[in-house]
């Protein structure tokens, strides 16, 4: 379902509005955590949000701080300490900002984020009544770049991330209601197959529905997260239907969320009402977004995150930006009420 309120993803056009804003942004390890502030050339932002990683990591932060004096020089910066094992008191944080704001505009900038501070952001800010910008910058290239890559010598070093460190859940993302009923777990592959055996061992649902990645390019990668998943799909095959190649039926693109919002919410109208239904937002950071979406709509979704160990750091990403883009809430709050209504999400 393409419904009109879902908004569409698509290029960042330069200026677009002039007029005050606050902008939320993270430090990052690779480059593209500077291209949306080097693009953006209007110097309207009133304050920036840093979301700093602790424990603290290899970062461009010294860069970020310099490229916001010169490109922002009247902003406000504020620092948020976000620890990507015990992130409760970050929504804290974020609600706490904004309880008190007054702006036309909130950007947030997910390039570097990582999934389930996406989804806190974006929960946080479900009241919010003026324009919510969320900015991507997509890389031309990023880890693993070649099926050669994912092999067992080298996947310690060259795969995005590995390990699990611990399942993170915090109140903003809870859901209480329907504990005593089968829990519906639903996961997206990644190139971290124990991400999911970290769910599987955790919450141990009832059902697993696994949602594969279909990259705009790199078309390799579904079947490479395909094979590196085979074991479950198997264990779980009643819920994991795949075609004649042995790949995932169920799908969607990595970057465009509608994909991902419509799936999601056909599972919870046809399962929602005799299941608890978890989510994991273990794909990309666009389908974290379609998770938050779909969490604002739907109160009863529980969420739950395996953080992964460590993270693979030179080279996860090309310097160079294909693009970057933009999806456009001009009121959030009642964009998210539109989107719930006419996906009929709201019993």
């Amino acid at each position: 379902m393409n419904n009109v309120f879902v908004p569409v993803l698509e290029k960042l056009e330069n200026n677009p509005i002039l007029q005050k804003r606050v902008l939320i942004t993270a430090e990052g390890f690779e480059e593209r955590s500077l291209s949306f502030l080097t693009a953006f050339s209007n110097d309207s932002i009133e304050e920036i949000l840093i979301c700093k990683y602790i424990p603290e990591k290899k970062s461009k932060y010294s860069e970020l701080r310099r490229l916001i004096s010169t490109k922002q020089p009247k902003a406000k910066v504020v620092e948020l300490q976000y620890n990507r094992f015990e992130p409760f008191s970050f929504e804290l944080q974020v609600m706490n900002f904004f309880s008190t704001k007054i702006c036309q505009e909130i950007i947030v900038d997910i390039s570097v984020m990582s999934k389930y501070m996406i989804m806190q952001i974006l929960c946080s800010l479900a009241t919010y009544q003026g324009t919510l910008r969320i900015v991507y910058s997509e890389p031309k290239n990023y880890a693993p770049k070649n099926a050669n890559d994912i092999d067992e010598q080298s996947k310690a070093l060259l795969l995005p991330s590995s390990g699990v460190q611990n399942i993170v859940r915090t109140p903003l993302l809870s859901s209480l209601v329907m504990q005593r009923s089968p829990a519906l777990l639903v996961a997206f592959l990644s190139f971290n197959e124990q991400l999911i055996r970290a769910l599987l061992s955790e919450c141990t649902p009832a059902r697993l529905f696994l949602i594969n990645g279909v990259p705009p390019s790199l078309a390799w990668r579904e079947k490479a997260t395909n094979e590196m998943h085979k074991n479950i799909i198997k264990e779980y095959a009643l819920d994991n239907l795949v075609d004649n190649q042995g790949l995932l039926v169920r799908k969607s693109s990595t970057l465009n969320p509608i994909d991902t919002f419509d799936i999601l919410s056909d599972i919870y109208k046809t399962y929602g009402e005799r299941h608890r239904l978890v989510i994991a937002p273990t794909g990309s950071k666009m389908q974290a977004v379609a998770c938050a979406l779909i969490k604002n709509c739907c109160e009863d979704i529980h969420i739950e995150y395996p953080t992964p160990e460590s993270f693979y750091i030179d080279g996860y990403s090309s310097s160079e930006i294909k693009e970057i883009h933009q999806l456009l809430f001009d009121n959030y709050m009642m964009n998210i009420k539109n989107i719930s209504d006419a996906y009929m999400l709201n019993g």
